[in-house]
């Protein structure tokens, strides 16, 4: 017999599923905003990760079963609600916790060391600043009684790669004196004891650390992308310590937010790079979020080491990231780009441009500083042109070089005329034209 309601009318059979079916619904959209919220409020107040997921999966199942099982729509069906709640935010819970605490997938790939260099050729300085420093001295043939020549690694928070080595050792050859050096928390450099030190500050003040270390009043300066905002603004802090300074590749001086990043003139704007839906692995992201709010909880949670598997991995599970550095006519051999970058510091680049959120302008005093600039920017780079602009027009005795068949990767697609023009501007000589 069809059940009756107590009014007598027929009540279907297929209604308590589809009753079931909406509460499961609403069950799974309520999940995932209680969970945020209180994922975000207990990562304010611990440490602990423990306690950070277990709150918060508790929120994702309690939460959705109290406001789904209210007696909202009479009380039939009450305990269905519950259970079907019950099951399908326990669901939504467990799959969070699981991806959550996962670890970073492998990238089946074994990369080489690539930092300063092996290991039997890096020193260390250990600085007043609390910094312990990994350094390669590239010694100058013949010695040399220039200042020596200190380069800049980019990133922030990936430290430099065969092709700025190969740069370093050309100007050693030329008879320089040059270090390069892994700035804090990255490649074989230690990592700061609380990673809000992380930040332009402490790699202005470690870089004169160094100066002081190396018994010099003058120094030059070479940076790459990071490594020429570092730079600038090291000269801008203390002017008249920089006599030379090259910027290849520079990034945005100073806010960022000014300028937009385009890629439409590199090899990323066309397929197959431009179908590639670029997604990082789920821990780095939550360790993304945790870290702004507890930077003791993320290292708890996803310590900078097992981070920096994922971070030289990017390049190869996702290669768009190799194509944004070349022009779009060099498409077909960003392939051989592709490798594995170890030593990088995810959470290096996370807080060092945080604090350039509230950098000073260094325009200002890059004016009086009296260093004298090349600024080396490639055709395609997807740093808009202003932004290296901004560097000729800071620094007064500037030279801005746009190469041609070159973008942000201008060490690896044009290295022999950088390291040209980089010589030609520290002796003191003509640029070559690119």
């Amino acid at each position: 017999m069809t059940p009756q309601s107590r009014s007598g009318t027929k009540r279907t059979p297929i209604a308590p599923a589809l009753r079931a079916l909406g509460h499961l619904a609403l069950a799974l959209l309520l999940a995932a905003p209680c969970g945020a919220l209180v994922f975000l409020a207990v990562a304010r107040l611990s440490s602990s990760p423990f306690v950070v997921f277990a709150a918060t999966a508790a929120a994702m199942t309690v939460l959705p079963v109290v406001l789904v099982g209210r007696d909202f729509c009479g009380r039939r069906w009450v305990q269905a609600r519950v259970l079907t709640a019950a099951a399908s935010s326990l669901l939504v819970a467990a799959a969070f916790v699981y991806l959550a605490r996962a670890g970073i997938l492998d990238s089946g790939v074994q990369p080489a060391q690539e930092t300063v260099g092996r290991d039997d050729e890096v020193a260390y300085w250990n600085l007043p600043t609390g910094s312990r420093i990994a350094y390669r001295h590239f010694g100058a043939a013949g010695g040399s009684t220039e200042p020596p020549v200190i380069y800049l690694h980019g990133g922030p928070g990936v430290p430099a790669g065969a092709d700025a080595v190969r740069l370093l050792e050309s100007l050693a050859t030329a008879g320089r004196d040059v270090y390069a050096y892994d700035q804090a928390g990255v490649g074989a450099s230690a990592p700061l004891p609380e990673m809000r030190e992380y930040s332009l500050d402490r790699d202005v003040a470690d870089l004169e650390a160094i100066r002081i270390a190396l018994g010099r009043d003058g120094i030059d300066l070479v940076g790459t992308s990071w490594g020429s905002v570092l730079a600038a603004h090291y000269a801008a802090a203390f002017p008249g310590r920089v006599r030379r300074m090259v910027a290849i590749s520079p990034g945005v001086l100073w806010e960022r937010r000014r300028f937009r990043h385009d890629y439409s003139a590199t090899a990323a704007s066309v397929p197959p790079y431009s179908n590639e839906r670029v997604m990082p692995p789920w821990r780095m992201i939550v360790a993304g979020v945790l870290a702004r709010s507890n930077p003791e909880l993320a290292r708890r949670y996803a310590p900078e080491r097992e981070l920096s598997e994922a971070y030289a991995a990017m390049a190869v599970r996702f290669p768009s990231f190799v194509a944004q550095g070349h022009c779009r006519a060099d498409a077909a051999d960003v392939a051989r780009y592709v490798r594995p970058r170890p030593g990088g510091n995810y959470y290096v680049n996370v807080f060092t441009l945080r604090s350039m959120e509230s950098a000073a302008d260094p325009r200002p005093a890059l004016r009086r500083a009296g260093t004298s600039a090349l600024i080396l920017r490639g055709e395609c780079d997807y740093v808009p042109a202003a932004a290296a602009k901004e560097y000729a027009d800071s620094l007064l005795q500037a030279r801005l070089v746009e190469v041609p068949g070159a973008g942000h990767s201008m060490l690896s697609s044009r290295p022999q005329y950088v390291a040209a023009a980089t010589q030609a501007h520290l002796d003191d000589r003509e640029i070559p034209l690119p």
